[in-house]
Protein backbone atom coordinates (compact mmCIF):
# COMPACT_ATOMS: atom_id res chain seq x y z
CA UNK A 1 0.00 0.00 0.00
CA UNK A 2 1.23 3.52 -0.62
CA UNK A 3 1.84 5.26 2.56
CA UNK A 4 -1.69 7.32 3.26
CA UNK A 5 -3.81 4.96 1.15
CA UNK A 6 -5.46 3.97 4.13
CA UNK A 7 -6.58 0.34 3.41
CA UNK A 8 -8.80 1.65 -0.04
CA UNK A 9 -6.83 -1.18 -1.67
CA UNK A 10 -4.69 0.80 -4.27
CA UNK A 11 -1.21 1.20 -4.57
CA UNK A 12 0.79 3.76 -6.63
CA UNK A 13 4.20 2.71 -8.21
CA UNK A 14 6.08 6.08 -9.21
CA UNK A 15 7.96 6.69 -12.42
CA UNK A 16 8.97 9.15 -14.86
CA UNK A 17 11.80 9.85 -17.24
CA UNK A 18 14.88 12.10 -17.68
CA UNK A 19 14.14 14.25 -20.35
CA UNK A 20 17.84 15.60 -20.95
CA UNK A 21 21.19 13.77 -20.43
CA UNK A 22 22.63 14.49 -17.31
CA UNK A 23 26.36 15.11 -17.98
CA UNK A 24 28.92 13.41 -15.29
CA UNK A 25 31.20 16.53 -14.58
CA UNK A 26 31.26 20.04 -15.56
CA UNK A 27 34.05 19.70 -17.95
CA UNK A 28 31.09 17.82 -19.79
CA UNK A 29 29.26 20.82 -19.29
CA UNK A 30 31.47 23.34 -20.62
CA UNK A 31 32.12 20.46 -23.90
CA UNK A 32 28.69 20.30 -24.80
CA UNK A 33 27.42 22.46 -27.52
CA UNK A 34 24.00 24.20 -26.77
CA UNK A 35 22.56 23.96 -30.65
CA UNK A 36 23.09 19.82 -30.40
CA UNK A 37 20.86 17.72 -28.18
CA UNK A 38 22.22 14.97 -26.42
CA UNK A 39 26.11 15.60 -26.74
CA UNK A 40 27.41 15.09 -24.07
CA UNK A 41 30.01 12.32 -23.80
CA UNK A 42 29.58 9.31 -21.15
CA UNK A 43 26.57 11.27 -19.38
CA UNK A 44 25.94 10.11 -15.93
CA UNK A 45 22.21 9.39 -17.09
CA UNK A 46 21.38 9.22 -20.34
CA UNK A 47 18.00 10.93 -21.65
CA UNK A 48 14.76 8.24 -21.20
CA UNK A 49 16.10 7.53 -17.60
CA UNK A 50 14.36 6.79 -15.06
CA UNK A 51 11.06 5.28 -13.76
CA UNK A 52 7.47 4.94 -14.63
CA UNK A 53 4.11 6.33 -12.40
CA UNK A 54 1.50 3.41 -12.79
CA UNK A 55 -1.80 3.16 -9.76
CA UNK A 56 -2.07 -0.90 -9.25
CA UNK A 57 -5.65 -2.05 -7.24
CA UNK A 58 -5.40 -4.46 -5.05
CA UNK A 59 -6.22 -8.17 -6.07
Amino acid sequence: MWPGGRGRGRAAVASGRLPFDVPRSMAAVEASRPDVPFDTADPLFRFGHGLSLQEHGAQ
